[in-house]
């Protein structure tokens, strides 16, 4: 049982602290964007700060890791950059292809890469 309570517990830290990067994915991307960066630019800058911030919520409060170690930076820059590239096409297939708008289409990719990096860390980078 209490391994399942353990589990509810992070997954809520893991929900707010995505939250967190999300807003800040979100908010920068925006941003960006009104001050006339192009849509890739804007995308790429947004999601980078927010892949930063992600590790350092994610190692201390999240999966409560103690030390830093660069292997486990490193897998999760590259996980989280093959999550960007899905991203990138993600949004380019619903702006251009479908012709969504681009918060629309930002906020429904989200929802995908956040389910996706929430099981790659908890499988590959963080497993206990």
């Amino acid at each position: 049982v209490s391994m399942v309570i353990q589990m509810i517990f992070e997954l809520i830290r893991y929900g707010i602290c995505g939250l967190c990067t999300t807003g800040i994915n979100f908010f920068l991307f925006i941003l960006l964007r009104q001050w006339q960066f192009s849509l890739l630019s804007s995308n790429c800058i947004s999601i980078s700060c927010a892949i930063i911030f992600s590790f350092f919520v994610n190692h201390f409060l999240v999966f409560k890791q103690k030390e830093i170690h660069l292997n486990q930076f490193l897998l999760f820059i590259g996980l989280r950059l093959f999550c960007m590239v899905i991203e990138i096409i993600s949004m380019y297939i619903l702006i251009q292809g479908f012709h969504g708008s681009e918060t629309f289409s930002k906020g429904l990719c989200q929802i995908l890469v956040i389910g996706l990096n929430y099981i790659l860390n908890k499988e590959a980078v963080w497993k206990q």
